[in-house]
């Protein structure tokens, strides 16, 4: 039974240990010429990518030069991307207030989101404060606390607690995640001086105050709108190429060996 078990691991093992099965590029390329890929494909996935992308004026005039009926409304486009820039910026009551003018049901309809978007508009308040007295508490960072001349002034605490009072406190009491997550927060309130001593505890939350946030929270909307019109958060053509790079990997652990994407297939050559 033992010698059997060996025959068997040795069989294995000289299995994952030969030769790679190489597909000819001559004889992959005549297969790929067999996937029948149409005009009316190729639009489509252009004007998804347009769509996702935000760019709203070449896509009405893809739209009219190839007759297709774009599966939403145009005109919508801009309106997303000015709530994304808002967001980038941080100024995040104009976009909420925006987002409550397109789609007026869907943040009382998606709480994750509108407490979020919430939680954003307090750190901008707590950022802010940081910025008028010139704390600096992320000194590697600084391009996250400080956007423009900062003044001399005195961390005023008031705005932050009565925000966080008046917009999440009663969310947070109902739910431990949103609890955990205001306290967080508030936690930067604690720190309004760079002394060296808490310097350290604070960088613990220094990912709360890096304008990536703004990027995350910026995607999530950006997300979350272009679902409510029944697309996909990601452009048809990346998903796609991400395909074809997990479909490599996989015939590479088969030991097979095909033709593999790059760049330059991908992207227009430079004349």
């Amino acid at each position: 039974m033992s010698t059997y078990n060996l025959n068997n691991a040795n069989s294995s093992s000289s299995s994952s240990l030969a030769s790679p099965k190489i597909y000819p590029e001559a004889a992959f390329n005549t297969r790929m010429n067999c996937v029948n890929i149409t005009k009316s494909h190729l639009n489509d996935l252009i004007m998804n990518f347009l769509i996702i992308e935000g760019y709203q004026s070449t896509a009405e005039t893809f739209s009219r030069e190839t007759n297709m009926v774009p599966i939403i409304a145009l005109n919508t486009i801009d309106n997303r991307m000015r709530i994304k820039k808002l967001i980038l910026k941080g100024k995040i009551q104009e976009s909420i207030e925006l987002i409550n003018d397109i789609h007026p049901e869907l943040l009382d309809s998606d709480p994750n989101l509108h407490f979020n978007l919430l939680r954003l508009q307090l750190i901008e308040l707590i950022r802010e404060q940081f910025r008028k007295c010139q704390t600096n508490p992320l000194s590697e960072n600084a391009e996250a606390i400080s956007e423009g001349s900062p003044g001399q002034q005195q961390f005023d605490v008031e705005p932050i607690l009565k925000f966080a009072s008046v917009h999440l406190s009663k969310r947070a009491s109902l739910n431990k995640e949103y609890l955990h997550e205001l306290e967080k927060v508030m936690a930067l309130v604690c720190f309004k001086s760079s002394d060296d001593k808490l310097l350290d505890a604070l960088l613990e939350l220094k990912d709360l105050l890096n304008l990536n946030l703004r990027k995350k929270i910026a995607s999530e909307v950006n997300g979350v709108l272009l679902a409510y019109n029944g697309l996909n958060g990601e452009a048809k053509i990346n998903r796609m190429i991400k395909l074809w790079g997990w479909s490599e990997n996989l015939l590479k652990s088969e030991n097979i060996v095909v033709p593999s994407l790059s760049k330059s297939d991908i992207l227009p050559k430079k004349s």
